[in-house]
């Protein structure tokens, strides 16, 4: 890929904004070279929780006392239901480090995590980007709508909600559901297996071009 591509992808992908699920459109933003953090773009987020943490603003986001292993390298925010990769490692379920190097680790991590909060919010209020969110059991329209909602209650973002695509015809292509809800279609969602090789980059890229029309 030539500089000039790279760079027109990296722009590309800056428009769009990872609401988590697993880290699928991290990595597919990351092939595109676009390389900034969020707060969401490597983390773990069910539907419910990500909905009533919209509403509330992440309230209460990182607290140490709330943090438990998920697996060796993650975490889970008991008070969002947010998971998240840390360097406070566990083994069968228990943290391997005592509390003071733990807590040593969360301040640094805690801070990071504030700063993505705030700028995460400063995005929903902008409105500029379109936030992304693929559920690969699928979603019923209802908790759809409540996502667009709780997006739209903070400013005039928009939802792009992705799905795998019943045909062929279909990989790549989005079409707006209504007030700021859009949906689109890549050839398959990726389960978070070893090899995010796996995962349907060229349809993502050709959905995110056929966006661009809405992001302006």
């Amino acid at each position: 890929m030539d500089k000039q591509a790279l760079t027109a992808e990296q722009e590309l992908a800056s428009r769009f904004e990872s609401l988590g699920y697993n880290c699928e459109f991290g990595f597919v933003q990351h092939q595109c070279g676009w390389e900034q953090g969020g707060l969401l773009r490597w983390a773990l987020a069910m539907p419910g929780p990500l909905v009533q943490n919209l509403r509330s603003g992440f309230k209460g986001l990182y607290e140490f006392r709330n943090l438990v292993p998920r697996n060796a390298k993650m975490v889970t925010d008991t008070a969002t239901g947010i998971g998240f990769h840390s360097e406070m490692r566990s083994t069968g379920g228990a943290f391997d480090d005592p509390e003071p190097r733990r807590r040593r680790i969360h301040a640094g991590e805690a801070g990071k995590i504030g700063y993505l909060r705030d700028r995460f919010l400063g995005q929903l209020a902008e409105g500029r980007q379109m936030f992304v969110f693929k559920y690969n059991p699928g979603l019923p329209p209802e908790t759809v709508g409540q996502l667009a909602g709780a997006i739209a209650a903070r400013g005039p973002g928009r939802l792009l909600y992705v799905t795998a695509a019943d045909r062929p015809e279909e990989v790549g292509t989005v079409s707006h559901a209504g007030g700021n809800l859009y949906l689109g279609r890549v050839a398959r969602v990726w389960w978070r297996d070893p090899d995010p090789g796996n995962i349907d980059y060229p349809g993502w890229v050709q959905l995110m071009r056929n966006c661009e029309r809405f992001l302006r």
